[in-house]
């Protein structure tokens, strides 16, 4: 993996291009790209403009097709959010699809004796690339490489584990049945104390880029990150990712 300090996300994203020489591994793939879109807001809420700006036209000299994909929070209008968002404009100019998830179908999936509705997109593609923000997360401590699968959750899935459901386990169950083949994880700048800025979030500058195949060991290094800016989580414990270890999840 790739950690590294910096604010230049055009350098690092080429860095890892070529490091992890993703032109053979895009080759004549349909790739699925997965950002983090959870409302209207603007980064670092959401993936930044730049990080698809600099990304897709480097995956589309090799790739077979690109099609970009989330589905924003519940209780949102997520057509009327992803028709104008600023990652969708990004996409219109560069010629690629910004599809709402929630406006496909879906299907059923089981871990042990645990049932999920999941947005079939995710299924009908090569290889997926997920794109998420490093953020603190009300319910789950922390929201970064792991946490993005949650998006592919249909809205009555996640309605269902918002209402007394356990979300620390349909984080690592839906790891389980979708895993991405590569993350790149913005930390230039983060939100402190929850996952959105009208739920509380605070932004601070923290100037860090990362990159890998391993969600899981990314996301340690993450929470590493934010108990080096926020002493008030250093006794706490990200339960997805001790629940995803004793899954041996790779």
């Amino acid at each position: 993996m790739i950690i590294e300090k910096t604010i230049d996300r055009k350098a690092f994203i080429k860095k890892v291009f070529e490091k992890y020489k993703l032109s053979k591994e895009l080759k004549n793939k349909k790739i699925l790209i997965k950002p983090n879109v959870v409302s209207d807001e603007d980064y670092p809420t959401t993936t930044h403009p730049d990080i698809l700006r600099y990304f897709i036209p480097l995956c589309r000299k090799y790739a077979k097709s690109i099609v970009i994909a989330d589905s924003p929070a519940i209780h949102l209008d997520t057509q009327t959010i992803i028709e104008n968002h600023k990652l969708n404009h990004i996409c219109k100019k560069l010629g690629v699809k910004f599809l709402d998830m929630t406006s496909c179908e879906t299907i059923k999936k089981k871990v042990e004796d645990r049932v999920y509705d999941i947005f079939v997109l995710p299924f009908e593609f090569d290889y997926i690339i997920s794109l998420p923000t490093l953020k603190e997360h009300k319910i789950c401590v922390m929201t970064a490489a792991l946490k993005n699968q949650f998006g592919f959750l249909s809205h009555k899935c996640r309605y269902r584990l918002h209402h007394g459901g356990d979300i620390n386990r349909a984080i690592a169950d839906i790891n389980h049945i979708i895993k991405p083949n590569f993350f790149i994880i913005d930390a230039i700048d983060i939100l402190l104390k929850a996952q959105e800025v009208r739920h509380g979030g605070k932004m601070i500058h923290m100037g860090y880029m990362l990159a890998g195949k391993n969600a899981t060991q990314l996301d340690k290094i993450c929470f590493k990150l934010l108990k080096s800016v926020d002493k008030s989580i250093v006794d706490k414990r990200v339960k997805y990712i001790n629940i995803i270890e004793n899954m041996k999840l790779k």
